[in-house]
């Protein structure tokens, strides 16, 4: 009765020279249902927020880029934090920022039997960061289950408790937690 996506990215953060800053694309904001999305910069420019404090160029991690203002969208929910400090890339280079300002973890494998890192078990991973804002979808089917407003009460509730706990892999090391902000959007 009820289906779940998967989720996408639709703001990064990346350390820059004047603090955090949330990337995204016209393209990823356009699917997160925002308005009046300004088109993509060129490739070797960046938009920012006018209420944000910034420089004729900002490095996002590695590349450094000119920027320009302009007023970006977010979806509801989102803190004035993110909002003030979101920067729209064009669609080519956001792989690259995210790939490059991945969080790569080693960690090692444990020996059931001694308690202790297996031998030759050490192993690396990718996360992303705290503060990665994704946009994930929640399908109802309402033939079959045509008392919506409770069952949208239900999702939300075992989201929020399901968060506490960890969604996805690793949980048992804290991975996982996110904060759901559900927002209802109706097809013709």
């Amino acid at each position: 009765m009820v289906s779940f996506r998967d989720a996408e990215i639709i703001a990064f953060p990346v350390a820059t020279l004047s603090g955090h800053r949330w990337v995204t694309t016209a393209r990823l904001l356009e699917l997160a249902g925002c308005e009046d999305v300004p088109e993509e910069p060129a490739l070797d420019r960046i938009f920012v927020q006018p209420t944000a404090q910034f420089y004729p160029r900002l490095n996002l991690g590695w590349m450094l880029l000119k920027t320009e203002t302009a007023n970006i969208p977010l979806p509801d929910g989102v803190t004035a934090n993110i909002k003030n400090n979101l920067v729209l890339v064009h669609e080519n280079l956001f792989p690259s920022i995210v790939n490059a300002n991945l969080e790569t973890r080693t960690s090692v494998s444990i020996d059931f039997e001694t308690g202790a890192g297996a031998e030759g078990a050490l192993f690396t991973y990718e996360a992303t960061p705290r503060g990665t804002l994704y946009l994930g979808q929640v399908d109802f089917d309402d033939d079959r289950f045509p008392h919506y407003p409770a069952a949208l009460n239900v999702v939300n509730r075992a989201l929020n408790l399901a968060c506490q706990l960890g969604i996805g892999g690793m949980t048992t090391r804290g991975f996982g937690r996110m904060a759901p902000n559900l927002v209802e959007i109706k097809h013709a």
